[in-house]
């Protein structure tokens, strides 16, 4: 079964940083932050009407938390890691008071837990768990936002592609979507669908290689070998070709891409570019990463970290947004210790271990 795994796909709080602190020294420069008179604009001077809200980082037993997914400003859905290393559960935790866990999942037992979305009344997953054998079985699960029991939906989920994107499962009207490579046919995907109570699985076989993108668009699949980038119309057919240089690395939405060099002979920027080729322009320099999954939330925002402090016993980075409606990059945190983004929210911690604190905004308040 064929798996793609975003940066911030489950358990990868170490992995954002590690690939901030790997990143070579600028060879040149993208054009400056936007500046006030004292220093680099933040936040507070931007947007004076933003106010980020809190995220439970620890427990009183020990136990740890990494968001995945923030519905709102009193809720949010992720990993705690018990203080004993042993368990790794999905949970969903409120503002204050216990978490609730959705599922429970022992380390050793080497499963994962992706696709994780939400419905207005229900939260959705897909559990990935290993036999003795090494034979890996995945299921698709739900459970009620408001309380209850989590419930398996169906089996019959074929080989999912897990990118860690916002996309991989994702609601359309009544109905769950997700992709696949076809058994057999690795250059056919398989488009399946569940209503969201649970029912029959409906299967479309779609031919390329393809990975979900903003519904109805399907993005090139990672993985895809050296196809050039494209994305298809699920419901139409329509296929666009991505127009960027063949030697980038490209992650594209239905109205942005995102490319880096694929060669460490040029410079290593960030670039944004529609999918057209038009409207250009360097967001990041060689020591910035774009650090969400999806490309241009809310099609204006793109996240970027900067490593500032590697020697401690948490790597601390600069955590900035680049807004793309007025090309300026707004600083957030000066010392995030990690950070994710998905959909209308950004969410990044200070301090480590006993000291880890998340904070979460809603994109939606920067007008």
């Amino acid at each position: 079964m064929r798996r793609w795994r975003g940066l911030l796909g489950i358990g990868a709080a170490v992995a954002v940083i590690a690939l901030v602190l790997a990143l070579p020294a600028a060879r040149r420069h993208a054009p400056a932050a936007s500046r006030g008179a004292g220093g680099p604009a933040t936040l507070a001077t931007v947007w004076p009407g933003a106010r980020s809200f809190p995220i439970p980082g620890t427990f009183p037993d020990g136990a740890t938390y990494t968001p995945v997914l923030v519905l709102d400003a009193g809720t949010s859905i992720g990993m705690i890691a018990g203080a004993d290393g042993e368990q790794s559960d999905l949970a969903l935790v409120p503002a204050t008071g216990p978490p609730r866990i959705l599922q429970a999942q022992a380390v050793a037992d080497a499963g994962s837990l992706d696709g994780i979305t939400a419905s207005a009344t229900d939260v959705y997953w897909m559990h990935t768990s290993t036999d003795a054998d090494g034979r890996a079985t995945t299921t698709l699960w739900t459970a009620p936002r408001a309380g209850g029991p989590a419930r398996q939906l169906t089996a019959d989920v074929g080989a999912p592609g897990f990118s860690g994107s916002g996309y991989d499962v994702q609601v359309v009207g009544d109905r769950l979507v997700w992709a696949g490579t076809r058994a057999g046919a690795a250059e056919q995907t398989e488009l399946r669908s569940i209503p969201l109570a649970g029912g029959p699985v409906t299967v479309r076989v779609v031919p390329g290689a393809w990975a979900l993108s903003a519904w109805p668009w399907l993005v090139t699949a990672p993985g895809a070998g050296d196809q050039p980038a494209r994305l298809r119309n699920a419901e139409t057919g329509a296929e666009k070709a991505v127009r960027v240089p063949p030697d980038k690395q490209v992650t594209c939405s239905p109205t942005w891409c995102r490319t880096i060099p694929n060669n460490a002979a040029q410079a290593t920027e960030t670039d944004l570019v529609r999918p057209d080729g038009s409207d250009r322009r360097v967001i990041g320099r060689a020591t910035d990463a774009a650090i969400a999954c999806d490309v241009a939330l809310r099609d204006r925002f793109e996240v970027l970290m900067t490593s500032t402090d590697p020697s401690g016993r948490a790597a601390v980075s600069r955590l900035a947004l680049y807004d793309i409606a007025k090309q300026r990059t707004v600083q957030v945190e000066a010392a995030a210790t990690n950070a994710g983004a998905r959909g209308d929210f950004l969410w990044w911690s200070t301090g480590d271990h006993e000291t880890l604190t998340w904070h979460g905004l809603d994109l939606r308040t920067l007008t």
